[in-house]
């Protein structure tokens, strides 16, 4: 029997752009799971406690303290973190560095309105930057 996918699962397959076979793979593997849907519920974040932000401040992985302390010291959301791309990130003389959170090949955002320049780093992040980027 030829396998035919449903409306939900086409718009996924596009959202994610994903072939004929992967979505087919995808549809398998979550009907052996037992999800009848591929409509995701949302869960509500919760904020962490001062203790829990030192622990992953002071981590020893280098990625995941330098994506937290962009958060905290930018108020950028974790997908526009991660998405963070050297060229978004300009120069402007002795007014230090802006990042210019927009969409690009790694993410999009949620409307328009949310395009936008965070306005001067903190020292602490121009320092981060020096160490990372390449020159």
């Amino acid at each position: 029997m030829f396998w035919m996918p449903n409306d939900s699962q086409i718009l996924l397959a596009r959202k994610f752009e994903l072939g004929r076979i992967r979505l087919w793979m995808l549809v398998m593997a979550m009907s052996a799971l037992g999800c009848q849907s591929l409509i995701f519920s949302v869960q509500p974040h919760q904020v962490l406690t001062d203790a829990q932000a030192a622990i992953l401040l002071n981590a020893k992985d280098r990625v995941l303290s330098s994506a937290l302390l962009f958060g905290l010291l930018t108020g950028m959301r974790s997908g526009e973190i991660c998405g963070l791309m050297a060229k978004d990130i300009t120069h402007k003389g002795n007014l230090g560095r802006f990042i210019k959170i927009q969409p690009n090949a790694l993410r999009q955002l949620k409307s328009k309105s949310a395009e936008r320049e965070v306005l001067p780093l903190h020292c602490q992040l121009e320092t981060l930057l020096d160490t990372s980027l390449p020159r």
